[in-house]
């Protein structure tokens, strides 16, 4: 059952190491940037690269909805699976779920009771990273108790601002702490910050660096459908016309851009933009392609809106061809 849900796909994860030397070397090189919005990607200047990571990379690799956040309309619900397996409790935390979960009652609960337990658990003190005393919100107790709501959330949205919220400049704004506690007790003192959020996507991004297999699929998809539509060249290596049987759009590759808008939205090249790729002899199925590793440029003190992996790696795509790498070398 937990399996069918919108959590299903994270049971399949492949190490459950937290890879802290890893985590903390790409946050000690976090570019600070003051007044963040949710919509400022976090950059890393990393041996004269600067690799990105915002909302599009976030939702790529968790395939994670995003959408407007409202839960308003349940601020004066009442979570009738608290009442059943919480009667009493007001605020119930992360040691709750827990006891219930190692308790004989765990086996006599519903099957559907028994995976709301194991999907707040999942979310809130896996995925979220929060502490078994965090008190979980009335609103996310009352959504559980519809599991078609709770598939329907816009879960990569609500942990993108819990993460972002969280991790964003948080060396920088420790750094001042961490040194006058250095200068007060000397090399004994250990320098140390707390990390919420689904801070795995990021780990998963600094590691691997693949898309998941949700964005995969999609843009294998897209290639399948995309097979046969006509493209027409307007300027070489710059603007296509692309007929898909339906409507025709352009096709604008140095800026990213489809009159689809589906590129510009979703961080994934659309099947216009695919079908560009074909026409103008991207790879054979056969094998990944690498992206370029060579430093971003800035333009008003800001990074380049372009990600570049650094030490080679690579990003696996559908057939081993990756069509978000249009451009002209």
């Amino acid at each position: 059952m937990f399996r069918n849900t919108v959590l299903g796909p994270w049971l399949d994860l492949r190490s459950e190491d937290h890879d802290n030397h890893v985590l903390n070397f790409m946050l000690q090189h976090q570019k600070h940037i003051d007044n963040p919005s949710y919509e400022t990607p976090l950059y890393f200047e990393i041996d004269k690269h600067t690799l990105e990571f915002g909302r599009r990379e976030f939702w790529l690799l968790t395939g994670l909805r995003f959408s407007k956040i409202s839960l308003k309309h349940l601020e004066e619900s009442v979570s009738g699976f608290c009442e059943r397996i919480f009667s009493g409790i007001e605020r119930i935390k992360g040691y709750d779920l827990i006891r219930v979960l190692q308790s004989e009652s765990f086996n006599k609960m519903s099957n559907e009771d028994a995976m709301r337990l194991c999907l707040l658990l999942a979310l809130v003190y896996v995925l979220m990273g929060q502490e078994l005393r965090h008190v979980m919100s009335n609103e996310i107790l009352c959504l559980v108790d519809d599991f078609y709501a709770w598939d329907a959330f816009p879960w990569g949205e609500y942990m993108w601002r819990e993460f972002h919220d969280r991790v964003y400049n948080v060396v920088s704004k420790k750094r001042k702490t961490h040194l006058e506690e250095y200068i007060k007790l000397g090399p004994s003192y250990t320098a140390t910050y707390s990390l919420y959020g689904f801070i795995f996507a990021l780990k998963v991004d600094a590691v691997e660096g693949e898309l998941s297999d949700w964005a995969a699929a999609k843009v294998q998809d897209m290639m399948l459908k995309s097979a046969s539509w006509v493209v027409n060249g307007i300027e070489h290596g710059k603007v296509y016309q692309v007929y898909d049987r339906v409507r025709t759009h352009i096709v604008r590759i140095t800026e990213g851009t489809c009159t689809c808008r589906k590129w510009q939205l979703l961080g994934l090249p659309c099947g216009h933009a695919i079908a560009v790729g074909r026409k103008r002899g991207g790879k054979s199925p056969s094998r990944g392609t690498q992206r370029s590793t060579g430093s971003s440029q800035t333009q008003n003190g800001r990074p380049q809106n372009r990600r570049v992996n650094s030490q080679g790696s690579q990003r696996s795509m559908p057939f081993g061809y990756d069509p978000v790498n249009l451009a002209d070398p």
